[in-house]
């Protein structure tokens, strides 16, 4: 799953950031710097929001471009404070960018997933 505002472990935003800290400390690099060798080699554009929706198509094509032929995407859906906070406007741009997608995964637990977000996914997601 491509988790593109996420701030926790399996989230690009944390990830990036994090690797980004190591080129800080182990190199000397000031924090700009740093940010944009790490979104350079990964290929995503990182702020402090996180990635755009764009960052989960761009995935995408990565898997397709290595042979994946049963692609899943999947989003973040769960509202974690300080971690994630979706709202329907970024689900809605998170599945347009899954139109390349065989199917859909949903976050990692259906119970802490509000049922408006459900019913987005129902409506906009048609494979």
């Amino acid at each position: 799953m491509t988790y593109p505002r996420v701030f926790g472990p399996a989230g690009l935003p944390f990830e990036i950031h994090a690797l980004s800290n190591w080129l800080r400390t182990k190199y000397n690099v000031d924090e700009t710097e740093a940010v944009k060798v790490v979104s350079e080699a990964c290929g995503l554009s990182f702020s402090k929001d996180g990635l755009k929706s764009d960052s989960i198509a761009h995935e995408i094509q990565r898997g397709r471009n290595a042979g994946i032929a049963n692609l899943l995407a999947g989003i973040a859906l769960v509202e974690v404070e300080g971690v994630h906070a979706p709202t329907l406007e970024q689900i809605r741009s998170d599945l347009a960018a899954c139109e390349d997608a065989d199917g859909l995964a949903v976050s990692w637990d259906l119970w802490h997933i509000k049922p408006e977000y459900l019913s987005a996914i129902q409506e906009l997601w048609r494979k």
